[in-house]
C-alpha cells in the first residue's frame, strides 16, 4: 500500500479507507491515479453492491 500511496501521489490513509469500504466517495482524479498504476480500467476497480445488502 505505501508503494501504491508514493507512486500515485494518493494518501496512505486514503489508500486505507478504499481498501477498507470504509469510504463513501472516490475522486475521478483518484480512479485515474488508480487505474494508470494498475494499468486497468474502471470496471477493474469498482464493484457495485446492492446497498440493502451492504448495510
Amino acid at each position: 500500500m505505501s508503494e501504491v500511496a508514493q507512486e500515485t501521489n494518493i494518501s496512505g490513509k486514503a489508500l486505507y479507507k478504499i481498501i477498507n469500504g470504509q469510504t463513501r466517495r472516490i475522486d475521478f482524479e483518484t480512479i485515474a491515479k488508480l487505474c494508470e498504476y494498475f494499468n486497468c480500467e474502471t470496471g477493474d476497480l469498482i464493484v457495485f453492491e446492492d446497498m440493502q445488502e451492504v448495510g
